[in-house]
């Protein structure tokens, strides 16, 4: 069926980008601890 390989398609794209913008989050918070470390 071709929705199927459309919907698998799309959700491979949404996983990569959940995943990049996690790891942004990640790096942020790291960046925010490392500079502020008062700040929990």
């Amino acid at each position: 069926m071709q929705n199927d390989t459309r919907y698998t398609e799309v959700s491979k794209r949404i996983r990569r980008y959940n995943r990049r913008k996690a790891a942004l989050i990640i790096k942020a918070a790291y960046f925010d601890t490392s500079l502020n470390p008062n700040r929990s």
